[in-house]
């Protein structure tokens, strides 16, 4: 079920889906980045990916397997000496992993799944080229990559050798995501409270931040609904996945209602 999520949400960021009700046009993006694409139709066998981490992060580690899978490509990620989200700000509470079209174009596959300093992930792609990069977020559903970036591809081996990498230029955090992400202010609430419902208060906090409130009153009143479900069901120690389920609703609807509010808030 998750995969297939994962899918479709690429399927409406290539298809230009995401551009429509709901979301913000194309923004601008101030910082560059570059990442080494590989084009896995091409590979032999399973592809072994190596990365290369930021700077002040030497000791993380990234191991990703790719392999064909019927029409899609399977990636089967492990990372090690992870730090916590937190280190880049009290607002990030995860990791996503994006692929990278050669065009440059970014797409959220997923969520690594953190465990101490350890994280995993498995995800099926849609596309036969792509990069891989890793960044620090406030919650899973975000639309572009923040500038907390942890890890980018850098090489490529199958059975037969090294792939020739392509390179790719791509970008990262827009001014509006900037601002509302970049807050002191961590998520409110018990702190014991699972990641799931600590990212769902997350994306209402900066939702209304962006004026969400104010734009884009009707989502922002259902997201806000769905979370006091999904604190309730916390409360009523419902199990995990049921909570989690209901928390993943709430930063749907929240993103939503954010994306909502910057469209509308640079309308002249």
């Amino acid at each position: 079920m998750r995969k297939t999520l994962l899918a479709a949400i690429w399927l409406a960021a290539e298809t230009g889906l995401l551009t429509g009700a709901g979301r913000p046009p194309a923004a601008t993006f101030p910082e560059k980045r570059h990442v080494s694409a590989f084009d896995y139709q091409q590979a032999q066998g399973q592809v072994h990916v190596a990365f290369r981490a930021a700077t002040n992060l030497a000791a993380t580690r990234a191991e990703i397997r790719v392999k064909k899978y019927k029409k899609d490509y399977l990636l089967r990620a492990v990372f090690r000496n992870l730090p916590s989200p937190g280190r880049f700000g009290p607002a990030y509470l995860t990791y996503v992993v994006w692929a990278v079209t050669p065009d440059g174009r970014v797409g959220n596959i997923g969520e690594v799944e953190i465990s101490g300093n350890r994280g995993s992930m498995e995800v099926l792609a849609g596309m036969r080229k792509f990069g891989i990069a890793v960044t620090a977020e406030p919650y899973f559903a975000v639309p572009q990559p923040s500038d907390r970036v942890v890890l980018e591809s850098d090489s490529a081996r199958d059975s037969r050798g090294a792939l020739e990498p392509i390179p790719v230029t791509y970008s990262v955090m827009d001014k509006d995501r900037s601002i509302a992400f970049d807050s002191d202010q961590p998520p409110t609430g018990d702190s014991q409270a699972s990641l799931a419902l600590l990212e769902a208060r997350n994306a209402i906090r900066i939702a209304r931040k962006a004026g969400a409130d104010r734009y884009a009153a009707s989502t922002f009143t259902q997201a806000v609904q769905l979370l006091a479900g999904s604190e309730a069901l916390e409360a009523q120690r419902a199990a995990r996945d049921r909570v989690a389920n209901a928390a993943r609703q709430v930063v749907i609807m929240a993103e939503d209602a954010r994306a909502i509010a910057v469209h509308q808030h640079r309308q002249p």
